[in-house]
């Protein structure tokens, strides 16, 4: 392959050389693959080849060998930098796979809604985390179980912001995990009803 930036008539001579693979993996503590792992090959900042894990937390990406060059293997998690290194791809490395693996930690955080008047609140939310310390920065939105019970699955230890949303509504509130955690959150959104009281011949009662 050749990297060149075209900004005239310009002409590049590419050398050929043989494919190497790569066969990365990625486990959690509890020695389980994790999927959704993005892993990016790079050269000079230039992506080469790229791939996210499969359930088995497995990926095999391939790229051409290099005597003299290296890559920048970059892996990144649910926006997070997770790790990178330097990869040398060989000529070995075309009759011989290279293999890598990798070890995460990952927490769960269980969210509980109540209203004002510790009911459970019968709504729709849009319950979602965001941080400022991604590398990639993304939305996570939470998994619904019931109306008060939302559920964070698989995340990198770090602090978050934990936003709630409903119609007009809107909460912020900071959350650190380094562990698997359960909380409350209380959503004091209120709203202001009007009723009209009427006779059974439909004429208001401005007494009610």
């Amino acid at each position: 392959y050749g990297i060149v930036d075209v900004s005239d008539d310009t002409s590049i001579r590419i050398f050929c050389s043989s494919q190497g693979t790569c066969n990365f993996n990625v486990f959690d503590q509890d020695e389980k693959g994790v999927e959704g792992v993005k892993f990016y090959l790079l050269h000079d900042d230039v992506l080469i080849a790229d791939g996210i894990s499969d359930i088995n937390g497995s990926i095999v990406l391939k790229a051409p060998t290099s005597i003299r060059n290296s890559y920048t293997l970059r892996i990144l998690y649910k926006g997070f930098l997770i790790n990178e290194q330097e990869v040398r791809l060989g000529l070995i490395n075309h009759f011989k796979i290279y293999i890598d693996s990798f070890n995460i930690n990952l927490y769960d955080l269980n969210v509980r809604l109540i209203d004002k008047w510790n009911q459970i609140p019968e709504i729709d939310v849009n319950l979602f985390l965001t941080s400022k310390d991604m590398f990639e920065p993304m939305v996570i939105s939470a998994k619904k179980k019931s109306f008060d019970k939302y559920d964070f699955e698989n995340l990198i230890g770090a602090d978050y912001v934990l936003n709630l949303k409903y119609k007009s509504f809107e909460l912020k509130e900071n959350i650190m995990v380094k562990g698997d955690k359960t909380i409350e959150l209380v959503i004091p959104a209120e709203y202001t009803v009007s009723l009209n009281v009427m006779n059974n011949i439909g004429m208001n009662i401005d007494s009610a």
